[in-house]
């Protein structure tokens, strides 16, 4: 409740079940999670919940774009999508709402203590500009595809990169910063947690100017 705006209403509700194939799933009705696969595990049991409950959240009060959901219910993977005119400017918004939707959710859930969140963030990093290299010069949307894969499993290093940029915006402007952020989409994330980088350190936190310049242009085509 801290991370979304004061006026939010929202319930959900949450199925355990015991010895189902996958740790957690979702409907159109509701979240569901299997008490086996944590045994008695239970701090991580909360994460994942918490985790998987604010992803049901960000359905509610995430952007979408109207032309591409129609006469049918609202998916997760909606929330990655937008019409650019452009096939590299979509793939590109689809990875940086990826960090922006893992990363917060993750933020609001917590992190295991033995979390290489340094490491992790590093290869994030590293990841998204080979991504805009992929995209952009080389029109590799295989390797593209590669590169975003190996930022999304097994909680990887998007999760790590989003985490850590909750973690600095919230310290900068409080935690209901997360919730204005995620009704302006993943361009307006980036590009607060790159002016307050800048603010603070003199540098965009980490984010090269190749990558916020490419934030800005898609930002500007989408306000048009």
């Amino acid at each position: 409740a801290p991370f979304v705006p004061q006026d939010t209403r929202f319930s959900d509700t949450i199925r355990f079940a015991v010895n189902f194939g996958i740790r957690s799933w979702a409907t159109e009705n509701s979240l569901g999670t299997n008490i086996i696969q944590f045994k008695d595990n239970f701090p991580l049991m909360i994460r994942t919940v918490a985790h998987e409950t604010f992803h049901r959240l960000q359905l509610r009060i995430c952007p979408i774009d109207s032309e591409l959901v129609k006469n049918r219910a609202l998916q997760f993977e909606d929330l990655v999508r937008r019409n650019f005119s452009q096939p590299a400017d979509r793939k590109l918004y689809r990875a940086l709402s990826y960090v922006m939707l893992e990363g917060t959710a993750t933020f609001i859930g917590g992190v295991p203590p033995e979390w290489e969140v340094n490491t992790k963030v590093a290869e994030g990093l590293s990841l998204l500009e080979n991504i805009v290299i992929a995209l952009y010069r080389e029109r590799d949307f295989e390797h593209y595809e590669q590169l975003i894969n190996n930022g999304l499993k097994s909680n990887g290093p998007f999760y790590a990169l989003g985490y850590r940029m909750s973690k600095r915006i919230v310290a900068a402007k409080g935690s209901q910063e997360i919730g204005r952020l995620l009704q302006q989409g993943s361009l307006a994330f980036f590009l607060e947690y790159a002016r307050l980088a800048e603010k603070n350190t003199g540098s965009r936190g980490e984010l090269s100017d190749k990558i916020v310049s490419h934030i800005q242009r898609l930002k500007t085509e989408r306000d048009k």
